[in-house]
């Protein structure tokens, strides 16, 4: 490829010359070819085993970064040292030099490195590689122009120069997109091409250590083809799976980068407040010595003015080092605030090694706050198989084996095996002074990789002609659930739900991508009824019949007991509350995080002297969050609509042509009709 194409972050155009340049493009199809490569192009698919397989080394991978990392900043003072002496990679000079002697690039295939990003597309060429771990000496210092323009016979891993500037320019360019526009970290889990095909890479994205104003990336990464017989050497034929586990992987583990963010903002407040009020503690002393030298000579003109002076700089001070004191007590506040909101979502443990696992507590639970206090092989789930013990030693356990240094709001990988599968767990690691707690979010890969993950003694089967989705029926009567067209038995909900099952299994779930998706079809008419002598016509079924209904069941209470309830809870919370059944609506994106976003139901609206139930239909937004206690409680939504069951309806306004017709209330609370701005007389 030519420089020209270097002026922007677009996937770069490779060389002829070499076939596997072409495995990293992008092409964008015709039209008219888009819809015959949907159904022609096969995508590969990796078995369970193997993406766990590779899971369990990824994580050595993580460990790596991690410890480059906090070298880069121990050893501040001397890459700098080296900087004034006129080293212009002293990043490489020390790290090379750190190294064991023994280290052989031609076998150890993992490898750490640190490459220089730029937020300018302009500068892109100008990225140097700055240390590959030994691994390409002949790279290190380089700028992706160098390795570019480079004239040498010389391959790596048996690609010319030109190819692997290539390959690396699209790195560089993917990554230098994630910079992010505040903080100062990202992680990235991802996937791309590199000279032994798809490569998986863990990368963390920071400032350089040098010079604040620039970013650098230290990345270490696995060769996939060391995991699997099936084709890793184009990206576009590659595991869908896999590529979306780890776009979950990198979200979750930048969810709560707004966290750092505060931090941040906190330790900027609080050094401007110290540096405040030191200069504040200056000017009051310059002050007490002018007011002194203003007693011994009262008359002195000069003393008088240097007096004045002193006076209102000292007061200027005091007045901006109170204003920094303020700001930082709402940054710590607004830090306070955060890691509350974050605490009732989840539930933070204390971490220690195996011997100690059996006196280690559960700090806080937000989810399930009966495990306050408890010792964790205490903390259990009341009618649940998922035993939390077991999950927490499992994680503990994993860290301890792979992660050898640990730091504040650190976040890692765990991958563990149950009776139920294969498991992962994004960890935080939470450091205050000696004592280290975590926080944990599991999924369940099994679950994750649903019906497109074989195991390796299944045989795949094809896919649904145009729906995208497998032709199996799924049953488990161990957790009750059936799938159809699917085995995803898990719903990432927004919020945590009160009323659903453990990590939000669901029961019945049927996927398609036709249309119609669920068909319920009644047949109640016949010949009989409709006859030539109309007289004996029976019009009984020519109405309103049901093909299909939605049942809900109280088990302890009767109508009447239902309906005074109800009213009951109404006066209690101020909120009017109806008894009933509704149908649901939802919205799910692509990475499969879920929405609720309203609700049609009937409920019961009145009952009549003699036990006749009336039904009215409500209508209501999205359910309500609300902090109960310290615990967020999901209710239903607002009502928006609501008609009885003698047909009255009730709405806040209607668009009566391009005008609202709604009732407002005036000073003296007298109701009035108003169309627009205009009041209805």
């Amino acid at each position: 490829m030519g420089a020209k194409q270097s002026n922007n972050y677009q996937n770069p155009r490779p060389s002829q010359e070499n076939i596997q340049s072409n495995n990293y493009q992008n092409p964008r199809p015709s039209q008219q070819n888009i819809q015959q490569n949907k159904y022609n192009e096969k995508k590969e698919t990796i078995t369970l085993d193997e993406v766990y397989e590779c899971l369990e080394d990824y994580k050595q991978v993580i460990n790596n970064v991690y410890i480059l990392n906090k070298l880069l900043d121990d050893n501040y003072d001397y890459m700098n040292e080296k900087l004034n002496d006129g080293d212009d990679n002293p990043i490489n000079s020390i790290f090379s030099d750190l190294l064991h002697d023994e280290y052989d690039n031609s076998v150890n295939e993992q490898f750490v490195e640190i490459i220089e990003l730029t937020k300018n597309p302009r500068e892109l060429n100008h990225c140097r590689y700055l240390f590959s771990c030994k691994k390409y000496e002949n790279l290190d210092g380089l700028s992706l122009m160098n390795i570019k323009t480079a004239n040498v016979t010389k391959t790596i891993d048996d690609l010319s120069y030109v190819n692997v500037a290539n390959l690396l320019e699209y790195r560089i360019a993917e990554m230098c997109r994630k910079i992010p526009m505040y903080g100062k970290l990202y992680i990235h889990s991802g996937f791309s091409m590199w000279t032994k095909g798809v490569k998986i890479y863990f990368n963390l994205i920071r400032k350089h250590p040098l010079f604040p104003e620039k970013w650098i990336m230290v990345s270490s990464g696995l060769n996939i083809s060391s995991y699997t017989e099936k084709n890793t050497q184009d990206p576009k034929q590659f595991s869908n799976e896999f590529r979306l586990l780890m776009e979950n992987i990198t979200q979750v583990m930048n969810s709560n980068v707004y966290l750092q963010i505060i931090e941040e903002s906190l330790e900027e407040a609080q050094k401007i407040a110290e540096e405040s009020i030191t200069l504040s503690e200056e000017k009051n002393a310059l002050y007490d010595f002018s007011k002194k030298v203003l007693d011994n000579a009262p008359y002195d003109v000069n003393a008088k003015l240097k007096e004045q002076e002193a006076k209102l700089e000292a007061q200027n001070s005091s007045r901006m080092a109170a204003n920094a004191v303020t700001q930082a007590k709402a940054a710590q506040y607004s830090l306070t605030e955060a890691e509350a909101s974050i605490a009732t979502k989840t539930t933070t443990w204390e971490y220690g090694t195996e011997d100690e696992y059996e006196n280690l507590r559960c700090i806080f639970s937000g989810v399930h706050p009966q495990w306050n206090g408890l010792y964790i092989k205490d903390c259990t789930l009341h009618g649940s198989k998922y035993n939390i013990a077991e999950v927490t030693f499992n994680v503990m356990s994993d860290i301890e084996q792979y992660y050898t240094q640990l730091s504040n709001n650190q976040i890692i990988l765990s991958s563990y095996v149950t009776e139920y599968g294969k498991h992962i767990a994004i960890v935080k690691i939470i450091k205050h002074g000696q004592d280290i707690h975590f926080q944990m979010k599991e999924a369940h890969l099994d679950m994750l990789f649903g019906s497109n993950v074989q195991h390796s003694n299944e045989q795949e089967t094809p896919s649904q002609e145009g729906g995208g989705t497998r032709s199996h029926i799924f049953l488990d009567p161990s957790t009750y659930f059936v799938g159809i067209g699917t085995n995803e038995r898990t719903t990432k909900y927004s919020e945590n739900y009160a009323t659903t099952k453990n990590y939000n299994l669901q029961h019945v779930v049927i996927k398609s991508g036709t249309y119609p998706n669920i068909v319920s079809n009644r047949v109640a008419e016949n010949p009989r009824h409709i006859q030539s002598n109309p007289k004996k016509n029976n019009y009984f079924f020519f109405d309103q019949f049901s093909s299909a209904t939605m049942r809900r069941e109280s088990n302890l209470y009767t109508f009447d007991e239902l309906y005074q309830h109800t009213e009951d809870g109404s006066e209690v919370e101020e909120n009017t509350k109806k008894y009933g059944a509704d149908i649901s609506f939802e919205l799910t994106d692509k990475n499969k995080n879920t929405n609720e976003i309203g609700n049609i139901g009937m409920v019961i609206d009145k009952i009549s002297e003699n036990g006749e139930v009336f039904g009215g239909l409500s209508i209501k937004t999205k359910p309500n969050l609300y902090n109960i206690n310290g615990k967020n409680v999901i209710k239903p939504g607002n009502t928006i609509m609501y008609v009885t069951s003698d047909g009255l309806l009730h709405i806040s306004g209607i668009m009566l042509g391009n005008k609202i017709l709604s009732v407002q209330k005036d000073d003296e609370d007298e109701e009035h009709l108003y169309w627009g701005d205009d009041k209805i007389l």
